[in-house]
């Protein structure tokens, strides 16, 4: 796998953190240390720190300075994430506007510009029309982001491009008339009751097919209804589908409330 910048910290007994940048929201520590200490809240269901050898700890709120391109870089640590033995520091957490609703704006994942992406929101500071879409980026300066910059204002739907601060850029798209009613149906968790159209756009947009997990959840898969009947210990109701409603503050951008 290619990372975009790697670094590294020594430890006093001799042992390596490193930190390898997998996009600019997202860092995967490797180490030798042999004791990793987790602290987790339990209340949230998540972990706010994370103690390596007694020596060296990671907390969430941290930031690290990356530099690249002769030029450095916040990263800021909103999410500690653990899977096997791999562990991510992260700055966003894909929410549903981007998973399920960048697919509207018919811009293929190998053009949207993933390693920049922070993430996609369908509110933005007072306006909740739910009739655009916009794409916060990470800013970087260099060639690459700004060829992907040109591709996104020669979109048929972007609008404009706001300059929340130096560190994030937006890009703020309209959301084609012939999905306003799938998006509308999103929000309220209607996966299953989109049209067959946003269904396949989705699908398309991620490369996938009815047999994965954002194709179980848009046609509300049988067995994944019974393995989630089976975890909750219920009967759901046909009409209730197999996956969260939009948490609204997750899917809006406010300027005031984020130190990035």
């Amino acid at each position: 796998m290619e990372y975009i910048v790697k670094t590294s910290i020594k430890l006093s007994n001799d042992k390596i953190i490193l930190y390898k940048l997998k996009s600019w929201r997202l860092i995967v520590i490797q180490t030798n240390c042999s004791d990793i200490k987790f602290e987790n809240n339990t209340k949230q269901n998540r972990i706010v720190s994370i103690t390596f050898d007694d020596l060296h700890k990671i907390t969430i709120g941290d930031i690290i300075e990356i530099n690249y391109n002769k030029r450095n870089y916040k990263f800021y640590i909103n999410y500690l994430i653990e899977e096997g033995n791999i562990i991510y520091l992260a700055e966003s957490e894909r929410n549903i506007s981007t998973r399920f609703i960048i697919p509207v704006l018919g811009i293929s994942r190998n053009e949207i510009g993933l390693e920049y992406l922070f993430n996609a929101y369908l509110y933005y500071e007072s306006d909740d029309s739910e009739k655009y879409l916009y794409l916060c980026y990470r800013y970087i300066d260099d060639d690459n982001f700004k060829e992907l910059e040109t591709k996104l204002r020669k979109n048929i739907n972007f609008v404009s491009q706001l300059e929340p601060n130096s560190e994030k850029t937006i890009f703020k798209f309209k959301i084609p008339d012939r999905f306003i009613d799938g998006v509308k149906l999103l929000v309220q968790g209607k996966y299953s009751k989109i049209s067959e159209e946003l269904k396949r756009t989705i699908l398309r947009h991620h490369n996938i097919g009815r047999e994965s997990d954002i194709g179980y959840i848009l046609y509300r898969n049988p067995e994944a209804v019974k393995v989630l009947e089976k975890e909750l210990r219920i009967r759901l109701d046909d009409n209730i589908d197999i996956f969260q409603k939009m948490n609204k503050e997750d899917e809006t951008y406010r300027i005031s409330s984020l130190p990035y």
